[in-house]
């Protein structure tokens, strides 16, 4: 009754800090990477004083996740599911990277919602 998130780069490759697993109930979310080039961080944002630290890691892939989750959590047609069926929705109507791994992005969730009312 849970889901495992791992990170992924702008190219949707997993990021090389992330962990995986082949188990039914994982997906990747942005997390940016470690360039192997020049070893610089690609992040997907910044925070901090002067927007001086850069927001990269797994952590940030799990508050993007969880993010989405309480959003939708809003919507009776997904507070109502089974959590299998919330885990099959993550898994199964997202795009895939080259490796066959789930993506979630909230553009990608973005075209969902709006088809329901709440």
């Amino acid at each position: 009754n849970a889901l495992a998130v791992g990170s992924h780069n702008f190219s949707y490759m997993l990021s090389t800090f992330s962990n995986y697993s082949t188990a039914e109930n994982f997906i990747l979310s942005l997390g940016g990477d470690r360039r192997n080039i020049n070893n610089k961080i690609e992040s997907f944002g910044n925070y901090g004083l002067g927007l001086s630290r850069d927001i990269f890691g797994t952590s940030f892939s799990t508050a993007i996740v969880t993010g989405i989750s309480s959003l939708l959590m809003g919507y009776d047609w997904f507070k109502n599911m089974s959590i299998s069926s919330r885990i099959s929705l993550f898994k199964n109507h997202f795009r895939k990277n080259e490796l066959g791994f789930p993506i979630l992005n909230i553009s990608d969730i973005g075209a969902i919602w709006p088809l329901y009312s709440l």
